[in-house]
């Protein structure tokens, strides 16, 4: 049955480029059977070390880069906001250095159930998520393409918003999407969407100079 879904899923997306990206693409899945917000948070914390492997395989396939902590910039030396995995995964300390993200804060997450998804916890599909960045759009779509192949990922779904206007400049790819491998199915966790988003240096450079608070307004209410 897995294997069909990402049969379909490779068909709907073939011969893929942000140009042929429409939002909300593909979306072939329904939300999660997860009732309890509780019990989605458990699943997310279970899931974050199998996503946060994936994500560094794909950013190692196409010279994807994760953000450092500010405070390491100075501490190490490093000149570079936005770092290779490439050259992170080498330095012990660089390694320990990267501003990976948390879970989603479950004030957010209980602000979007309740003014997005009218009070249904199992419509959230963004607490446990994470980041790559590219030098180019091209190599953001050679991930992209690469994600899709994955055997061990099952995709949700996919949102362009490169082509939309926005007032923070950040454009993105989201990706929602499932682990399906042998030990997220020990731990019953092949049911958790979690979420990858695909940007480059400069639009991530953009959003962070941009007034949080002004980006959390452009947010809410998108799901």
């Amino acid at each position: 049955m897995e294997r069909q879904i990402q049969s379909r899923q490779t068909s709907a997306v073939a011969a893929i480029g942000l140009r042929d990206i429409t939002p909300d693409q593909v979306n072939l899945c329904m939300p999660s059977t997860t009732p309890s917000l509780d019990q989605l948070y458990a699943e997310a914390a279970g899931l974050y070390p199998f996503l946060k492997t994936k994500v560094c395989q794909w950013a190692d396939a196409w010279g994807g880069c994760f953000q450092l902590h500010p405070d390491s910039l100075e501490k190490d030396c490093v000149t570079e906001q936005f770092v290779k995995w490439a050259i992170v995964k080498e330095d012990p300390r660089l390694r320990d250095s990267i501003k990976w993200p948390e879970l989603k804060p479950v004030d957010r997450a209980v602000e979007k159930i309740t003014r997005v998804f009218h009070g249904d916890p199992s419509r959230l599909q963004d607490i446990c998520r994470q980041t790559i960045l590219f030098d180019s759009l091209v190599n953001l779509v050679r991930c992209l393409q690469t994600m899709m192949r994955d055997r061990d990922v099952d995709i949700v779904r996919i949102k362009n918003v490169c082509k939309k206007e926005s007032s923070v400049s950040y454009k993105h790819v989201t990706v929602k999407l499932r682990i399906i491998h042998d030990r997220s199915r020990a731990l019953s966790l092949t049911g958790h969407v979690g979420e990858v988003h695909l940007t480059t240096k400069g639009f991530m450079a953009a959003r962070l100079s941009t007034d949080h608070q002004s980006y959390s307004l452009f947010r809410l209410g998108r799901p």
